[in-house]
């Protein structure tokens, strides 16, 4: 009857799951999961909270993310005991010296408008090319690596 058709609906038979998995398996999950993160490097200043300043050019990337997979950038940016803040690297906050009034153009990240974000750490590189940095950030978030 009535019930008995609309409990059909959320229930999930093995040949339903089955289908379902094959349709989007855990791998084809996991690229496309890794795609949207380096959507995220590549489309620039959107979300990003910290910045490698290499070779004249600012490369963008978000803290979480590398963290997430490096534990150099989790060591530098958490320190050993994650409930431990050392202080930061070096940085250089975008706009500094400016007035206090705020005019000058908006906030370069963060989207369409609105508050400017919070500014984003700038972290100095030395010892690397700007495309080697490319491409250890585009593992980083990919998994992958186009050399």
């Amino acid at each position: 009857s009535k019930s008995r058709a609309k409990a059909g609906i959320f229930s999930i038979s093995p040949r339903r799951v089955l289908v379902l998995h094959e349709i989007m398996s855990s791998e084809d999950s996991l690229k496309s999961l890794s795609l949207d993160y380096l959507n995220l490097l590549i489309n620039g200043q959107a979300f990003s909270d910290v910045a490698f300043s290499v070779e004249g050019r600012l490369v963008h990337a978000h803290r979480c993310v590398l963290a997430a997979r490096s534990l150099f950038f989790r060591k530098l940016f958490c320190g050993l005991d994650p409930s431990h803040q050392p202080p930061p690297p070096p940085l250089n906050w975008p706009n500094a010296g400016g007035g206090s009034g705020g005019g000058g153009g908006g906030g370069s990240r963060g989207g369409s408008g609105g508050a400017p974000a919070t500014p984003e750490l700038v972290i100095p590189v030395s010892s690397i090319r700007y495309e080697v940095l490319v491409l250890v950030l585009q593992f980083l978030y990919s998994g992958q690596a186009s050399v």
